[in-house]
């Protein structure tokens, strides 16, 4: 997993040697010089979190990906800790006081979680969208029908060739700054929310071991399944967080490029009744330029709509889950919250029948 790490945050996409490595989190880099920098970023969180594979752009587009240990040691690593995860969490939902020596009632006990039998349920739900979508991937990189790839190596090879407005450069820029800090604020708090979480449950197994509750042996194996579980959700955070944004700025990419057609064609329309040569040499000139970019932009459109309807199919899917979950997690809590004034209501008819003793006896000693 360290090898994933840094493979996945400090990585070089070509072997060139005045390129440096970059962190995946930012990659801030001067206004004109935008493309090729999220390029290489693009790539990276695709092969190494997406499709969980090492290879090159130029294997993809010569068809020579070479399935060694080196290359699938990612996808061994991510794939079985995913499914430790899984397999433990359905085992929880089972045997919730038998699997693990902090059950399931005190977590939410600890973390303050009611409920928090849901909150497995979901990460088991989130766990198989995950794995199903990695299937999908993996299976286009393998068969060369990746449109990412495709979309990612066109404009590897002719990012110089793109030429942007100078405020669509800005814009871009900014857009990756606010990406950037928004990003790197999102994992330092899930970062430190997953630690706490870690220290505290090897905590609670420390005060179990020493209270005599569970062996040594039983403590090993606990803490390292709550290692495991901590990487996962590295991971999964990870997932979120970084090729999301690579999505995001690389959408607004494409609608940069339609809006400068949009433009071009502004520019033909208002020059259409102008019959000077050099003006119809101009026209003609701008002409082809605009069906050059608008065929390009179509294919690129195309080859990112290929890879992105399962995208979104996820999206909609983990979406879906969550609002039931949620439905039911807050169902779950105006029930227990009813429970508990409906218990505390209870105590008025005692009450009522203390005070109405105390008046007997208050009235026998009258008489």
């Amino acid at each position: 997993m360290i090898f994933v790490i840094k493979q996945t945050f400090y990585s070089n996409i070509n072997n060139d040697d005045h390129q440096k490595k970059m962190n995946i989190l930012s990659f801030r880099q001067k206004p004109d010089n935008i493309l090729r920098p999220l390029v290489r970023y693009s790539f990276v969180a695709l092969k190494y979190l997406i499709v969980r594979i090492n290879y090159q752009l130029w294997q993809y587009q010569q068809r020579q990906i070479s399935l060694t240990y080196s290359s699938l040691i990612p996808a061994i690593i991510i794939t079985t800790t995913g499914w430790i995860c899984t397999i433990f969490w359905i085992a929880k939902t089972q045997w919730p006081n038998d699997v693990f020596p902090v059950t399931i009632d005190e977590s939410a006990r600890i973390f303050h979680i009611p409920c928090f039998m849901i909150v497995v349920r979901f990460m088991i739900v989130i766990n198989c969208i995950l794995e199903i979508l990695w299937i999908i991937f993996i299976r286009k990189v393998l068969n060369y029908d990746s449109g990412i790839n495709d979309l990612l190596i066109y404009y590897s090879i002719h990012d110089d060739d793109l030429d942007i407005f100078q405020q669509y450069k800005q814009y871009l820029y900014r857009l990756t700054l606010f990406s950037d800090y928004i990003s790197m604020q999102s994992a330092i708090s899930f970062i430190l929310a997953l630690t706490y979480w870690m220290a505290r449950t090897n905590y609670e197994l420390f005060l179990k071991y020493n209270a005599g509750e569970i062996s040594l042996i039983i403590l090993i194996l606990s803490i390292l399944l709550i290692i495991i579980e901590y990487i996962h959700c590295l991971f999964l955070i990870s997932l979120i967080i970084i090729p999301f944004k690579a999505l995001i700025i690389m959408v607004e990419f494409l609608i940069i490029q339609l809006k400068q057609v949009v433009s071009l064609t502004q520019t033909i329309f208002d020059y259409r009744f102008d019959r000077h040569l050099s003006v119809l040499i101009t026209l003609s000139m701008k002409w082809h330029d605009f069906q050059t970019q608008y065929s390009h932009i179509f294919d690129h459109t195309s080859k990112l709509n290929k890879d992105l309807k399962e995208v979104l199919l996820a999206i909609e899917t983990v979406s879906k889950a969550s609002i039931i979950f949620a439905t039911v997690f807050y169902s779950k809590r105006v029930t227990e919250t009813m429970h508990g004034i409906y218990a505390r209501l209870s105590n008025v008819p005692a009450f009522n029948h203390k005070c109405c003793r105390q008046l007997l006896a208050w009235n026998v000693c009258d008489e």
